[in-house]
């Protein structure tokens, strides 16, 4: 007998319909929103790449067929919330003719693929090169979508100032060199037991990557624990077996190249300099990438239109989703900048506010996100504002800020300067919501997970802290310093 239809309702939607491993049948790439009968439709950009015909298809389709707006998620998909279900198939299939796809988005898949963390160097076409050969392999394949749970993984480049590559299920770190090749880390995630990743393999080189991700990933498949979902990720397999186990079960499925160290040791690399604050940023070849702003990931359909066609009179080709939730216009000619720059600025998206107070990530919290305990989509907003407007020099509004609405941690609050967690608790008999305080994020040469300073606090309590955090650091801090040295 056919398992009841959870995400959807009785329908038989062709190749697009997948069964789960716990007998679910759900239309890949959707998940049901907190109002009934609308959902949220997750496109997979693999390595956060759209050209510019994918971006304006894009951009038209948020109004034809959802809210109005795009919502760039930390690995780089593009997000539309608010879709009914009468037009989930036709949107799904348009999706569909812009050589992008919602498979492997959601649900226990293989899921999108990102590179770079936004401070990657500006040419990273050699890593694209590997995303894209690892999605050919794993998007929209039954074998892949039926896993234990979800499998991410992600790339960055040598030089990239906060790589995200420990809180992966496989994370690589080019090494430098002549030749692509990786140190691979392994066993990471976040959520609500969040485990930073060990160091597995290093030297590998581009052409070991595919067989070592599949090796893997089946061991993910074979050991990864399917009676209980909350503990059926890669992470509790390493927490249990050990990294040794692991690493000798992959190598049973795997046989690296000579170069490969299969038993590195850990050590300590100091952090590159960082990005300059102006967020345009040189390439090796000569030509510029313009970084753009947006609070929370969220533009509407128009927004992102113009933007594309700012792009597009700059005469680039492609623009590149980041998992900070911002976009880039990369590819740019220098006679070309300026103008660019110029345009961007009318619009609101000034290349300037990057990594300043308008940077801020969030998820699309409780306004849609059934899982959400506190509101996030218009608080990030909100959040900006006094940041902004506070009597301090600019580089100490450059904190990093995440906001995420529950325990899951999407917006990956653990690893930011001042992350702010959705939580429920009791006070008084009563239950009560608000913001966890997270304080000391780390990442390059010394990955930390934050620590928790406080519990519920109000949206109030929330800006308060915010802006407190900004003086303080204006106060103490030399310019230039981390706030995670100041907090040493």
């Amino acid at each position: 007998m056919e398992p009841e239809v959870r995400h959807i309702a009785k329908t038989d939607y062709s190749k697009h319909r997948v069964l789960r491993s716990n007998g679910e049948v759900t239309i890949d790439g959707v998940y049901p929103e907190r109002e009934a009968g609308f959902y949220m439709v997750r496109v997979r950009v693999p390595g956060g790449l759209l050209t510019i015909a994918q971006a304006y298809a894009l951009a038209e389709f948020a109004g034809s067929y959802a809210n109005g707006e795009w919502h760039i998620d930390t690995r780089a998909n593009v997000e539309f919330h608010g879709v009914p279900e009468a037009k989930l198939l036709a949107f799904i299939e348009a999706i569909e003719t812009t050589g992008l796809s919602t498979r492997g988005a959601c649900g226990d898949s293989v899921r999108n693929i990102v590179t770079g963390s936004e401070t990657a160097s500006a040419s990273v076409e050699s890593i694209q090169r590997v995303v894209e050969t690892l999605t050919r392999m794993f998007a929209g394949k039954p074998e892949f979508e039926t896993l234990p749970r979800k499998f991410k993984i992600a790339f960055y480049a040598a030089d990239d100032r906060e790589p995200l590559h420990r809180i992966n299920d496989l994370g690589f770190v080019e090494e430098s060199g002549d030749e692509l090749r990786f140190s691979v880390w392994i066993g990471g995630g976040l959520g609500r037991e969040p485990r930073l990743g060990d160091l597995l393999f290093r030297h590998v080189p581009e052409h070991a990557v595919p067989g070592l991700v599949a090796a893997a990933v089946l061991v993910h498949n074979e050991q990864s624990n399917r009676k209980n979902r909350a503990r059926a990720r890669l992470k509790f397999v390493l927490e249990e077996l050990g990294l040794p186990r692991v690493r000798n079960l992959i190598l049973e499925k795997w046989v690296p190249p000579p170069e490969v160290d299969t038993a590195p040791r850990l050590t300590l690399e100091a952090p590159p300099a960082r990005f300059s604050a102006d967020g345009i940023h040189l390439q090796d070849d000569g030509r510029f990438r313009v970084r753009v702003p947006v609070v929370a990931g969220d533009l509407s359909g128009e927004q992102a239109a113009a933007i594309t066609r700012a792009a597009e009179r700059s005469g680039a080709a492609t623009l590149v989703l980041s998992a900070r939730q911002n976009l880039s216009i990369p590819d740019v000619e220098a006679a070309q900048v300026p103008g660019l720059v110029r345009e961007l600025e009318t619009l609101g998206y000034p290349p300037s506010g990057w990594f300043g107070a308008r940077d801020i990530v969030a998820c699309p919290g409780a306004t849609s996100c059934r899982k959400g305990f506190v509101e996030t989509h218009d608080f990030a907003r909100e959040l900006s504002e006094p940041l902004e407007a506070a009597a301090v020099p600019a580089w100490a509004k450059r904190l990093r800020i995440s906001v995420s609405g529950c325990p899951n941690s999407c917006s990956q609050p653990q690893l930011y300067d001042l992350g702010f967690r959705g939580n429920a608790g009791k006070a008084n008999g009563q239950v009560v919501k608000g913001y966890d305080l997270l304080l000391g994020g780390r990442l390059y040469g010394r990955t930390l997970l934050a620590q928790q300073f406080a519990s519920l606090l109000s949206q109030r309590d929330v800006l308060a802290t915010a802006t407190a955090a900004v003086r303080v650091y204006a106060q103490l801090a030399r310019e230039a310093e981390p706030f995670e040295e100041l907090l040493e």
